[in-house]
């Protein structure tokens, strides 16, 4: 996991929002996290939330899998957490220690941190 931004000419500012790696021709590449949520997993987000309250960015917030309709309309079980600001996102993992299910990862180019 990257420990900060390292740009050309030595500058160097500590991890957080857009980290950035150096690439390999010098220069810095943005590295934004990916918040993955196993549907099967969360099975009742209304009624828990512990992801969504224990952000300090507001990065994760509820939908629906049945597109917009009236908030009555729809079962509890067609909701669903989804990363919905992603770019604020600075990668602390509080949502994945809070969910009592297992059911976040957070990954970057592929690789997951659970």
């Amino acid at each position: 996991m990257p420990t900060g931004c390292h740009h050309p000419g030595g500058a160097r500012q500590p991890a957080g929002l857009g980290q950035c790696l150096v690439s390999n021709d010098g220069g810095a590449t943005s590295m934004l996290p990916k918040i993955v949520v196993d549907d099967s997993k969360c099975t009742n987000p209304l009624s828990c939330r512990k992801c969504l309250l224990i952000c300090p960015m507001h990065v994760l917030g509820l939908g629906t899998k049945v597109g917009p309709k009236k908030f009555q309309e729809i079962p509890p079980e067609q909701f669903r957490v989804a990363g919905v600001r992603l770019e604020k996102c600075t990668a602390c993992l509080d949502c994945v220690r809070a969910c009592p299910h297992g059911a976040i990862q957070i990954s970057y180019d592929g690789g997951a941190a659970k």
